[in-house]
């Protein structure tokens, strides 16, 4: 409402806001694009994310905008020292609302506490504080919170470690309290686990299904830094991920570190976020916990993505970035194809170079000795190279030396098998 009626805020694809002014009776009487500064002003005064840029001022005396006593109280409290928020802070709310709402007969959420949730939401970096691993300011905290309370598509489903999934949904005002907590075991404590069932790979002679077992890693991130060596394919599908994190960790093994938050242990759960870029250079986080699938219950052995020795109290930052491209699946950020929103190890299974652009941010070039259809996928751009012509073929062999000569990750797939004099397999087919 207006002094003379009523102002509609409408943002359109360009993320302008248009101020467009009613009357007492609702007609429309003019109105004006915001400017910048105007902009500001009206996401300050009245805690409102007018263009979705979670960037609300959070400025003395924001607090006043929470109606909910308890959001209120705990926020209040947690912004006192230094006016952030931290990953324990944050989940310590969400359970304080969890539990006031057991004690009342499991009553639903609240308009009020919704409404409250997303003023906290709208001002993101402003008021959620964390860090990589290699110490840089996150934006995790802020984009999972949001995922949460404001609505995302991987919302759709819960799979929970399950092979088959159920139906969730957005936090909307009366949403069940059974929908706030797998929400927040979602986004929080990275308790949708994928469905830890998959095809195999007929290139390595393992293509028959298989389903594993979670069982709890007492495994460390990193042992001195990330190393080819630290990755070997288990018995999924993923050899092109495998593959791509191979080429990163040979070529820039300093990359890894800024995709990864630590949580730290809460409760017996350690718990990590861990971020994908899409293909607009867009950051995705998702949050994974320290549940691995292995061969069968009491076992420690991996039986998808792991360490040389499989071993599940090993070096986990593979099987944890594994885990969390699955999660990640369900974003619909990826080039899936018919797989895509699948929270499964089975849903990653089969493709190209692509995660090589979702850890680094940079466009991969495609170099194809026959013509291939890499399906509509934003992150590879193709070049089909005809190798009767002598000069065509000199470019690309020139271009892949030089990409390896200057620590560029370097991908290659085969759709043959070839053998040497020997009979000895150089490439693998499918692989």
């Amino acid at each position: 409402p207006s002094a003379s009626g009523y102002a509609v805020y409408v943002r359109d694809d360009k993320g302008g806001i248009f101020q467009a002014n009613l009357d007492s009776k609702a007609a429309f009487v003019g109105g004006s694009y915001l400017t910048p500064e105007q902009l500001a002003t009206k996401e300050t005064t009245t805690g409102t994310d007018f263009n979705g840029d979670l960037n609300v001022p959070a400025a003395p005396g924001w607090t006043s905008v929470l109606k909910d006593t308890l959001i209120k109280t705990t926020v209040e409290s947690a912004i006192a020292a230094n006016g952030k928020m931290n990953y324990n802070q944050v989940l310590f709310l969400a359970n304080s609302i969890i539990q006031t709402h057991k004690s009342t007969g499991n009553s639903p959420i609240s308009a009020t506490e919704v409404a409250d949730l997303q003023a906290l939401s709208s001002r993101g970096n402003n008021l959620f504080t964390s860090t990589s691993a290699d110490n840089a300011p996150s934006d995790y905290l802020a984009n999972v919170f949001s995922k949460m309370v404001d609505g995302s598509v991987a919302n759709e489903f819960y799979s929970g470690g399950q092979t088959k999934r159920v139906m969730l949904g957005n936090l909307f005002p009366n949403s069940p309290l059974s929908t706030f907590e797998k929400l927040v075991d979602k986004w929080l404590l990275g308790g949708d686990n994928p469905a830890p069932s998959a095809g195999g790979d007929t290139a390595t002679g393992k293509a028959a299904s298989t389903v594993g077992t979670y069982a709890q890693s007492q495994g460390t991130l990193f042992v001195d830094g990330t190393k080819p060596a630290d990755i070997k394919q288990g018995q999924v599908g993923d050899c092109f991920l495998a593959a791509a994190l191979l080429s990163i960790a040979q070529s820039q093994p300093d990359a890894f570190k800024s995709v990864f938050v630590d949580n730290g242990v809460l409760n017996g759960t350690h718990t990590w976020g861990v971020r994908f870029l899409d293909s607009n250079g867009k950051a995705h986080w998702v949050t994974v916990n320290d549940q691995l699938p292995v061969t069968g219950a009491g076992s420690t052995t991996l039986i998808y993505g792991g360490n040389p020795g499989g071993d599940l109290n090993g070096e986990i930052w593979f099987p944890l970035i594994e885990k969390a491209y699955a999660e990640a699946n369900a974003l619909k950020i990826l080039p899936r194809a018919e797989q895509t929103g699948q929270n499964a190890y089975w849903g990653i299974e089969g493709g190209y170079a692509d995660p090589i652009a979702n850890i680094t941010g940079k466009k991969v070039t495609a170099y194809s000795l026959n013509p291939t259809s890499f399906g509509d996928n934003p992150y590879i751009d193709i070049k089909v190279i005809d190798k009767t012509d002598a000069a065509q073929y000199a470019a690309f062999q020139s271009a892949v030396v030089g990409a390896v000569s200057s620590n560029t990750p370097v991908w290659i797939g085969s759709f043959v098998t070839t053998k040497d004099a020997y009979e000895n397999t150089l490439l693998t087919s499918g692989h």
